[in-house]
């Protein structure tokens, strides 16, 4: 609560461990119901993996699709609901049916609507890993394309702004894949 993008620590990754049932999902529902966390972030977004991965039970370019369309629709579920939002916007826009160039637009609007603001993500359940949403806290949001352009990497840390005091709850019952999504990789 207390890291702010003055102090240098512009975003934070935190996991929480545990055995089926010990709590996890419970402990984080506590935090979100503070008054102090509710003031300190917005927005909030919570995500359950499992249920995601469950109910899409698509190819792995798929499931990271719709990660952050769900992100994208609890950002803007009015518009959403009425069909005429960002995501439909984003798949007009691309045509064809390759979903890495979706993935990307879809992170680039995600880091647009995320930019600047003190967000809070919880990633609630996740059973396995998968290199789109390991490393949350890798530094280098945007990758260089040609001189001067930026654009959006295709892993869920980039479309996750570093700069603004954003933080990611990372709940698991497995050590090793909280461990790749929250611990910083050796030199970054």
């Amino acid at each position: 609560l207390e890291s702010s993008p003055s102090s240098g620590a512009g975003f934070a990754a935190v996991g929480i461990v545990g055995m089926a049932g010990a709590g996890k999902t419970t402990l984080v529902r506590e935090f979100l119901s503070s008054w102090i966390v509710r003031c300190k972030f917005s927005p909030i977004i919570w995500l359950c993996l499992s249920n995601i991965i469950k109910e899409n039970k698509q190819v792995e370019e798929e499931i990271e699709v719709s990660i952050v369309k769900c992100m994208l629709s609890k950002l803007d579920h009015n518009a959403v609901a009425e069909g005429d939002g960002i995501i439909q916007e984003e798949e007009k826009a691309i045509s064809s049916n390759n979903s890495g160039h979706l993935l990307a637009a879809l992170l680039e609007r995600l880091n647009q609507h995320l930019s600047g603001k003190r967000y809070l993500i919880v990633l609630d359940d996740v059973w396995h890993m998968n290199d789109f949403y390991s490393d949350l806290g890798h530094r280098e949001q945007l990758l260089e394309v040609q001189e001067g352009d930026k654009k959006v990497g295709d892993r869920l840390s980039h479309g996750l702004p570093k700069g603004s005091g954003g933080a990611v709850i990372v709940t698991s019952r497995i050590p090793e894949v909280v461990e790749a999504m929250v611990v910083p990789a050796e030199g970054s």
